[in-house]
């Protein structure tokens, strides 16, 4: 094919940050609505080319009108991010990624080279001739001296610098031919150019963003801060006693200090007005107050002074979550409290303010990452919306004149095992549309036949829950024994080994299943899913825990990004305003224009549904969960 390499460079262009200008020393540079290019490489099989801004490339290129030749750049999506938003129309043109290409090779950089590259790179950034940034199995800066076999070449201080922009841009251009023979050869196009598809709509998601509701976030803010105050006092006053006898500690600690120093210099502290002096300035600089995000100081206040087990149950002190949660389950009401102030806390701290911070318009624009995950899982950042907490999703709404199109695949992960693994239990279970945790809870609890187990076992549940998938993946006794004690369910090894065995003879034909997918990956093979993404696992060791997780989890991505690829395909044909907006796990929300939105509705389902899973028991349909709202529910 004939191509064309682009690559820009961008820096942050925020005045009142710190890093304004520069880009490495924060994440404006990488949002085009808060950086600036600083130069465009243009490099094709005739000649090489940088420009300035948007503009000047526009006067030369017209890229809308250019239909016979492919664009390509390196996480070229991140590139054509910025040109749209900078004004070129991009919906015409045609472009590969050679990220992705590597990305989906199942032909790797080998550990062994990527130390010795590392360790060249180390070594020079400590003379002072690199500015390199350690860089992973998909980065141009290792993909091209590994395939391409040139000598590596290093970030400069300056990335605006001709000859690096036009090397960055060559190399893209040559690694381009380069891994698309790889892929041909191995089988693998196929599957690059349907994951190529994929990222395209996760570029239109990536440019409409998701409108998010200021007011209700300056509303939730206030309610929290609130809270998170009334929260604080009353630990304060709970933990009154600690506060003082923790400040007492560090006073006499202190003066024993500085009683000792003055020893040391032949003088006594009493006859040493310096040393007096030296002593009351650190007082003034001693903490009035326990530090409640400090682990070091609460686990001195939990275990020294209430004398409260902050061991894990993987022998670890810690203050971490699992112990915290185990406390409060014995009746320590002051660590409940804390556990609420926490929470409380990190929304204020983690959450909202970046809302705030990444919002352009009252629209935040997600990235979502294709090759971040070993799964084939679809990550995000900036912010990540992933991990959105329950309590925030409502702050996200649909714009004026349209409604949120959202569905979740139902039951997807035990769908998947029952189709590769042939297992007849966990076949009658999805195919009769029990719930499978409500299956494993009677299995692991010994729990009556007919009881609900929703409704009267919910805690027995979230715990089998929080283990049940982990087991088909290959976890142990110990894993079920660490799980149960979270949610107050402190079982012997023995009584976790009993419960194990009993799920492991249920679902037989899976457990052996997973055992043959390890020893297939053992051996080196590729197994390729039902999509036709290539799965490798590239160390031994990795196989028993990760490879059968891989197959599984990786198409249910598949599945639910093929569907809503087809989805959004066919709305456009039918001329209805609907874009894509979230992927999050097996969820995925669209945002469609009010008046079509029945239609909307019946195109989305019928596309993320239409897949049918056979197995030699019988087909296993996919359902989904969700509907239509005007803020983002799940």
């Amino acid at each position: 094919m004939n191509l064309t390499s682009l690559d820009i460079e961008t820096v942050c262009n925020v005045e009142s940050c710190n890093g304004f200008g520069d880009y490495k020393k924060c994440e404006h540079a990488l949002s085009p609505w808060h950086g600036r290019i600083t130069k465009i490489g243009v490099v094709s099989d005739v000649n090489k080319r940088v420009f300035c801004d948007v503009h000047e490339l526009l006067g030369e290129y017209s890229f809308q009108y250019i239909n016979d030749r492919y664009y390509v750049g390196h996480n070229f999506k991140f590139d054509l991010l910025w040109l749209a938003v900078h004004g070129v129309d991009i919906s015409r043109v045609d472009w590969h990624c050679t990220q992705l290409m590597a990305y989906v090779l199942t032909e790797k950089i080998s550990d062994g080279w990527l130390a010795e590259y590392e360790q060249r790179r180390v070594l020079l950034s400590a003379a002072g001739q690199s500015f390199h940034r350690k860089a992973g199995k998909h980065s141009l800066k290792t993909l091209a001296p590994y395939f391409l076999k040139v000598e590596p070449f290093w970030e400069t201080e300056d990335k605006a610098d001709d000859e690096y922009v036009t090397k960055d841009a060559e190399y893209t251009l040559r690694l381009a031919a380069t891994l698309e023979q790889k892929l041909k050869a191995r089988g693998e196009w196929d599957f690059y150019l349907r994951l190529l598809n994929w990222t395209k709509m996760l570029l239109a998601a990536e440019l409409r963003g998701i409108q998010i509701d200021l007011d209700a976030l300056n509303a939730k803010e206030s309610e929290l801060i609130a809270k998170r105050d009334e929260l604080r006092a009353k630990l304060d006053e709970q933990w009154a006693d600690a506060h003082n006898t923790y400040v007492e500690q560090c006073r006499n600690e202190t003066f024993d200090r500085y009683v000792e120093m003055a020893h040391k210099q032949g003088k006594t502290f009493l006859t040493s007005p310096r040393h007096q002096q030296l002593f009351e300035n650190a007082l003034r600089k001693l903490p009035k107050k326990i530090d409640y995000d400090s682990p070091a100081q609460m686990a001195r206040l939990l275990r020294d002074y209430y004398g409260y087990n902050i061991t894990s149950l993987e022998g670890d002190e810690t203050t971490g979550r699992e112990v915290l949660e185990r406390l409060a389950d014995e009746g320590k009401e002051d660590v409940r409290t804390f556990l609420e102030w926490r929470k409380c806390n990190k929304l204020l701290t983690a959450f909202i303010p970046t809302y705030r911070d990444l919002s352009v318009e009252g629209a935040v624009h997600p990235v979502f990452n294709p090759t971040n995950t070993r799964t084939g899982r679809t990550s995000s950042e900036r912010p990540n919306l992933q991990q959105v907490p329950p309590d925030l999703r409502g702050l996200f709404k649909a714009r004026d004149g349209y409604t949120f199109i959202g569905y979740d695949a139902a039951a997807i992960e035990a769908k998947l095992i029952a189709l590769y693994s042939g297992d007849p239990s966990l076949y009658s279970v999805v195919a009769s549309g029990q719930s499978l945790h409500d299956v494993n809870t009677r299995i692991f609890f010994g729990l009556p036949e007919d009881s609900d187990i929703k409704r009267d076992y919910p805690i027995h549940r979230a715990a089998t829950k929080n283990v049940g998938f982990a087991l088909f993946y290959g976890a142990g006794a110990n894993r079920l024994r660490v799980t149960f004690a979270q949610k107050g369910f402190h079982l012997s090894e023995t009584q976790c080994r009993e419960i194990l065995e009993r799920f492991k003879l249920n679902y037989k034909t899976a457990i052996d299943y997973h055992k043959e997918i390890a020893r297939f990956f053992e051996s080196g093979e590729k197994l390729t899913n039902l999509l036709g993404r290539p799965v490798m696992i590239e160390n031994k060791e990795d196989a028993y825990m990760k490879g059968f997780n891989s197959v599984i989890q990786g198409s249910a991505s598949d599945l639910n990004l093929e569907g809503a690829h087809r989805a959004w395909t066919e709305l456009k044909e039918k001329g209805i305003d609907a874009t894509p907006l979230l992927f999050v796990h097996d969820f995925t929300m669209f945002e469609v224009e009010n008046s079509r939105v029945e239609e909307a509705n019946e195109i989305i389902i019928r596309n993320l549904t239409t897949f049918q899973l056979n197995t030699e028991h019988g087909p296993i349909n996919l359902t989904v969960e969700g509907g239509v709202m005007s803020r983002w529910e799940k």
